[in-house]
């Protein structure tokens, strides 16, 4: 006989599971705070939901591991310029990804984290 799996429970594990380690609470809510001090939400929103101005970032953990959103926050040119993907959506905005390339590593790192891991 077979047990069946509530859907519920299935796509719970899968969301763990695609999420990684998890991310301690300082380091997200550093990452809320660079967000913040980089005026992030400017253009995509104090709740990353996007504007007119630049895309949503409340799904970033489907397309993006940390370490290549690291580098494009700190060189969105570069990184747009070798992904088609990303050519295409940018075409989409009148204004250029700024990137964080005066943050700290550890602010940038954080501010991946963040983007990937937090929900709210």
């Amino acid at each position: 006989m077979k047990t069946a799996i509530p859907v519920a429970a299935l796509l719970l594990w899968m969301s763990a599971c695609s999420r990684g380690t998890p991310v301690p609470p300082e380091t997200v809510e550093l990452g809320r705070q660079v967000y913040q001090a980089q005026a992030c939400g400017g253009c995509h929103g104090d709740d990353r939901a996007g504007t007119e101005l630049a895309p949503a970032l409340t799904s970033v953990h489907l397309q993006w591991s940390p370490d290549r959103l690291e580098t494009y926050l700190k060189h969105p040119e570069s990184v747009t310029a070798s992904e088609p993907r990303l050519k295409d959506l940018s075409s989409h905005w009148e204004l250029e990804m700024p990137g964080v390339a005066e943050a700290s590593a550890e602010e940038v790192r954080a501010l991946a984290l963040f983007l990937l891991h937090s929900r709210d």
